[in-house]
C-alpha cells in the first residue's frame, strides 16, 4: 500500500505547487465530470494498512464554493484541513480518520473538524453500516475506523451516471483506474480486520463486471427486499460488497444484518 499512499503524497503536493500528475490530468480533461481542480483532492480517509474495514465511494463532494477547508486560496487559514495538509503531508493528517474521532475512545479531534462538513456525512455513514454489519464486523468497526477510499479524488457537485465504466472504457485510464483503485481496494481489504470491502453504488457493480465479464457476483437480496441490491465479489480473493438503492446510491434502507 505504500505505492498509493505515496502516490497521493505526490499527487497532493503537485497540486500545491500549482501542477496537475499526468495522470489525474486525464481526469480533470474528462470535462462532463465537471471536477473542480481548485480544491485540494480528497481521494482518501484512513489508514489503508490498519483499519476495520473499506469504504469506497465515488468521489468527494461539494468544489462548487470557497470551502475553507478544501479551496486552495484557503491553504494559509488557521484551523482548516488544507493548511494542515501542507503543512504535515496528506497521509499524516488523514490516517487516523480525524473527523470521526468521536465515534472512537481515542478522540484526538483537531480544530478544523468542528466545522468540516465531511465530518457529519462519515460519521452518518459509519452508524448506517453499524445497522448492517454482522455481529463480528460491528465490533471490528467499533474498535478502529474503516478505510474510505475515493474511485476519483477530486471534488465536484455530482458525479455523472455510467461515469467509472465510461472512465475505464477512456484511452489511458485503465491502468491508473486498475492501479490506484482496484488494486487500492484489494490491498486495503486484504489489510483491514474485518476482510471485507463495501462499494456504495450501482456503478461498482458495472466496473467490475466490465472488468471480468465472465464473473457471476453472488446476489445477497432478500426476497422481500425491492429497495435495494447487494451483491458480493471476489476479486483477486478480496471479499468485496456492493450495495445500491433503487434509483441512488446512498445509504440504502437495508434490513439489519443484511451482511453475513
Amino acid at each position: 500500500m505504500f505505492f498509493f499512499i505515496n502516490y497521493w503524497d505526490f499527487v497532493v503536493q503537485e497540486w500545491f505547487n500549482g501542477r496537475i500528475e499526468q495522470e489525474q490530468q486525464l481526469f480533470i480533461n474528462s470535462n462532463y465530470l465537471n471536477l473542480n481542480s481548485g480544491h485540494m483532492p480528497e481521494p482518501y480517509w484512513g489508514n489503508p494498512m490498519d483499519c476495520s474495514l473499506v469504504i469506497a465511494n465515488y468521489n468527494p463532494g461539494g468544489g462548487a464554493d470557497r470551502n475553507i477547508h478544501t479551496y486552495k486560496e484557503c491553504i494559509s487559514c488557521k484551523d482548516s484541513f488544507i493548511n494542515e495538509v501542507n503543512k504535515r503531508g496528506y497521509f499524516t493528517v488523514v490516517k487516523d480518520f480525524p473527523i470521526i474521532d468521536s465515534l472512537y475512545d481515542n478522540c484526538k479531534q483537531p480544530n478544523w473538524w468542528w466545522d468540516y462538513k465531511g465530518s457529519k456525512w462519515w460519521i452518518d455513514k459509519v452508524n448506517w453500516l453499524q445497522q448492517i454489519l454482522s455481529s463480528k464486523q460491528k465490533v471490528l468497526l467499533s474498535q478502529k475506523p474503516p478505510f474510505a477510499l475515493e474511485f476519483c479524488g477530486w471534488h465536484s457537485k455530482n458525479w455523472p451516471n455510467s461515469a467509472c465504466t465510461i472512465l475505464y472504457n477512456q484511452a489511458g485510464l485503465a491502468n491508473t483506474i486498475n492501479y490506484y483503485f482496484i488494486n487500492a481496494l484489494v490491498n486495503s481489504v486484504q489489510y483491514s480486520d474485518a476482510k471485507l470491502g463495501i462499494c456504495i453504488g450501482r456503478q461498482f457493480f458495472d466496473l467490475f463486471k466490465r472488468i471480468n465479464p465472465s464473473y457471476t457476483p453472488q446476489n445477497l437480496k432478500a426476497n422481500n427486499a425491492n429497495n435495494y441490491n447487494i451483491y458480493r465479489f471476489i476479486i483477486s480473493g478480496a471479499e468485496i460488497i456492493v450495495i445500491w438503492g433503487s434509483g441512488w446510491n446512498r445509504f440504502p434502507n437495508i434490513n439489519p444484518q443484511t451482511i453475513p
